[in-house]
């Protein structure tokens, strides 16, 4: 089954990112084209492969220098686009005197869910990433894993069509690698998962399998 370009979860022509001005030129992405149909898809590269670069453009944190960028079927960066995507960056910034059941309250909010539901729909994924019983919990105090999962569960939190990961599995020790692992596997059932890593295969097996 073939897909058009406005039905495609990401489709990029010749994306392109240049920093820098006159002779200091740097081209950090150099005219990539994806085309990702709806399920989970690995966006794989190195460390300094510009994975991260692609992902700000994808999202509109910064500009496209060239080329042109449609996130199901919308315009890169919109505001349409925000109200659909869910994302994660490598390294999400906590409020460390915060709750884990207080930051999802308020990142709910700053996506537009309204109070009364934003509280229901913490405690669910809480519970679904196995933090219910840490909900009262500075973050301050939190594990790394734990501070991932609570990461996720943010950008799940206003019911996205399309999960943006950038390296989700950053600065995990095996156990909490396979956890988030797992945790994504589950998530593809419901909607579109794009996941950035460079972690090509964990303990034998494919990254994502």
């Amino acid at each position: 089954m073939s897909f058009s370009e406005n039905e495609l979860e990401i489709w990029t022509h010749n994306l392109t990112k240049i920093y820098g001005i006159r002779g200091r030129r740097f081209k950090a992405v150099n005219k990539i084209n994806i085309s990702m149909e709806p399920g989970i898809h690995g966006f794989l590269g190195p460390n300094g492969a510009g994975k991260t670069t692609t992902i700000n453009m994808l999202i509109g944190a910064i500009s496209i220098t060239e080329g042109k960028a449609r996130l199901r079927g919308k315009r890169a960066g919109s505001l349409e686009t925000r109200k659909f995507i869910g994302f994660l960056p490598q390294d999400p910034i906590f409020y460390k005197n915060m709750t884990g059941l207080q930051y999802l309250i308020f990142k709910a909010q700053l996506n537009g869910v309204k109070k009364y539901q934003a509280k229901e729909k913490a405690i669910e994924l809480l519970e679904f990433f196995n933090l219910l019983q840490a909900k009262d919990q500075k973050m301050g105090k939190y594990s790394g894993g734990m501070k991932q999962k609570t990461g996720l569960a943010s950008a799940l939190i206003h019911d996205p069509k399309l999960l943006i990961l950038d390296e989700p599995t950053t600065n995990l020790d095996p156990i909490g690698r396979r956890d988030i692992i797992d945790k994504i596997r589950s998530l593809s059932k419901d909607m579109s998962i794009f996941v950035s890593s460079h972690i090509l295969m964990d303990k034998g097996r494919p990254f994502l399998i």
